[in-house]
Order: C-alpha cells, then structure tokens, then sequence
C-alpha cells in the first residue's frame, strides 16, 4: 500500500536529474539524497487511518537506522562535494 509514496520519490529522482541539467550551466548543484532509515520520529507520526489518530510507536527500521547527527554530517559532505546522488545508508559511506 505505498505505491504513492514510491512513485513520488522516484518522481523527485527524475525532477532531480532535469534540473541538473537545466541548471548545471548556472553553476548551480543538486544533490539527490536517498536517506535509508533515520532516526526520527516519522513513523511514529504516521497517519494511522482514523482522522487525527498516529501509529504512535516507532518502526523496527527507523529504530536502527542511521543517528540523526551521522545522517546530516554525511548528507553535508555529499552536498560539498558535488556528489550528484548519495545513498545513505546504515555503516556503508
């Protein structure tokens, strides 16, 4: 049942890609991120299906997934050097 959710992620993978291509000649860069699972509060937050109501736990996966303050230092280093797409993943650099 996530095939909107999948969808628009590969949806921005491509937005990503046509606009490097539009905007490379401006200098400017863009960098596709695929985050793997973080430590956050999203699944958590999740809609649950009921009007207002959340999951309320947090998934297995994001549980294990990669600490905050790692994910945004490894995204930060993606970003300056120019890395055009980065996986992030739990231990792979």
């Amino acid at each position: 049942m996530r095939t909107a959710y999948s969808a628009s992620k590969f949806a921005f993978t491509g937005f990503s890609r046509a606009l490097r291509g539009e905007v490379s000649h401006h200098g400017v860069k863009v960098t596709m991120i695929y985050p793997g699972y973080v430590q956050t509060n999203i699944s958590k937050n999740a809609h649950a299906g009921a009007f207002g109501q959340t999951i309320g736990f947090t998934d297995k996966n994001i549980a294990n997934g990669i600490a905050l303050p790692n994910a945004i230092s490894r995204i930060l280093r993606a970003v300056e050097t120019g890395e055009t797409e980065y996986c992030l993943y739990n231990g792979i650099d």
